[in-house]
């Protein structure tokens, strides 16, 4: 019999032996204060669940994963700030529930601006699950809780549009066919939102309304979002319009872009 082991990363609401919520902690404590957030985990399996907890630093690439690194690494890191009450590993038997307290503690000369850590809790004792193809699979699930600290006045949200074209179109060699979308977050803040892309043919005047896709940055990244065409497309010119939507409260941001779809379904842009 054939025995896999695998450590999965999973949501909130999946029946494993790990759950967590909420999965986001959300602080605003200035210099020098402490201010403390409640996590509850659950054991939804009919195994006892051996956790431990530790704190990292993470970002996300200009693909939107998240890359992990060692705590208080990063310079936009509050990893070093944060404990956790009332131990960092113990045991959740079959339907426990368990409260523990993040507790965050900014130093009196830290910067005041947007930081962010993941707490982590990871399950040690792996569980048999067999697959449909009668594999045997030693399962352990991790949990990541993102926490987010924002002083009292940084408050300033900005994403903007660094350039939007083809992305694969290079010279007169045509390697793809999708539209590119890079975006910059500007501000204090990190932000969401979707970015979605409306065609209108120049001759005929119909319009193609591609997938939206959603988004998340922090401070300072830089988010690459590649929207493919299909190959149903009709061959002409094409005007591209791309909006930006992150929040109710913010301005749209806008790009336009002309290229013509050639009838080898190839992408040329109008320069």
């Amino acid at each position: 019999m054939m025995i896999v082991h695998i450590l999965v990363c999973i949501p909130v609401y999946a029946q494993s032996g790990l759950a967590a919520a909420p999965m986001q902690l959300k602080f605003d404590a200035n210099t020098g204060a402490t201010q403390t957030q409640k996590v509850i985990l659950s054991n939804p399996s009919k195994g006892p669940v051996m956790v431990a907890a530790e704190f990292s630093d993470w970002y996300r690439d200009s693909t939107g994963n998240i890359i992990y690194r060692l705590p208080s690494s990063l310079p936009a890191s509050c990893s070093g700030w944060l404990k956790i009450f009332p131990a960092s590993q113990f045991v959740l038997q079959p339907g426990e529930l368990k409260e523990v307290t993040v507790m965050l503690s900014m130093p009196s000369d830290a910067l005041k601006e947007s930081t962010n850590s993941m707490l982590t809790f990871t399950q040690l004792n792996k569980q048999q699950v067999m697959s449909q193809q009668g594999i045997l699979i030693n399962l352990a699930v991790r949990v990541g809780i993102q926490i987010y600290n924002v002083p009292p006045g940084v408050h300033i949200k900005d994403v903007d549009i660094d350039q939007f074209t083809d992305t694969l179109f290079k010279g007169e060699k045509v390697v793809g066919k999708q539209l590119f979308l890079r975006l910059r977050n500007s501000g204090e803040l990190s932000a969401e939102g979707k970015a979605s892309i409306e065609l209108t043919h120049k001759e005929t005047g119909a319009k193609t309304a591609l997938p939206s896709v959603p988004f998340y940055t922090l401070p300072g990244a830089v988010r690459q979002i590649s929207i493919p065409l299909a190959d149903s497309l009709p061959p002409g010119r094409y005007s591209a319009v791309a909006l930006v939507d992150y929040g109710e409260d913010q301005e749209l941001r806008v790009g336009e872009l002309e290229f013509t779809n050639t009838a080898n379904n190839g992408l040329k842009v109008v320069k």
